[in-house]
């Protein structure tokens, strides 16, 4: 279906819930056909993207990953393309206090991690799959403490998201990790 217009729309909420949040980057991934589009949010922290502009065309029940992201803050959501509706809003979108992240498409792969927590609060940090959003690791961070963890051989988690839903402070966790 080139050239049928299918609209993604929302509007990017800051961590508190009620912030618009202008700049963001919103990037949406079409998982069926491996294509994405992007666009930033404008001043109200509103988007607005349109599938017929992606390269090979969408179909009916096409997998819809969003990812919407800041230099340190992340949300994400999936949906899927129904063409008898011809557009969809999603709503708000409230952001999450971001460690790292890999996007979708990107093939990273993560051979060991070490979490220093420099805080007098336990946190803990979930690693997320970015195909499916399935939380795939959770690691308990006690307060003024290291985890350092490896892989075994053959093991690693590749291409993912890791962020602290938690809490809002990020300064006091420092995320290391050995890729390839």
């Amino acid at each position: 279906m080139p050239g049928v217009p299918y609209t993604i729309s929302g509007s990017v909420l800051d961590t508190d819930g009620s912030t618009a949040l202008a700049n963001a980057q919103v990037l949406i991934r079409d998982i069926t056909i491996g294509e994405q589009i992007s666009t930033t949010t404008d001043s109200n922290g509103d988007f607005s993207l349109d599938l017929s502009t992606l390269s090979s065309a969408y179909s009916n029940g096409d997998k819809l990953q969003i990812l919407v992201q800041t230099a340190r803050k992340a949300a994400w959501r999936r949906t899927t393309v129904d063409t008898g509706v011809g557009m969809e809003n999603l709503g708000d979108i409230v952001m999450h206090p971001e460690v790292f992240q890999y996007g979708p498409g990107n093939s990273v792969r993560m051979y060991s991690y070490s979490i220093s927590n420099q805080s007098a609060t336990t946190y803990y940090v979930k690693f997320y799959d970015v195909d499916n959003d399935d939380v795939v690791l959770t690691v308990q961070v006690p307060a003024n403490n290291t985890i350092t963890h490896y892989f075994g051989v053959g093991l690693r988690f590749e291409g993912g998201i890791c962020v602290i839903r938690e809490s809002n402070s990020v300064d006091t966790l420092q995320i290391a990790m050995t890729c390839g």
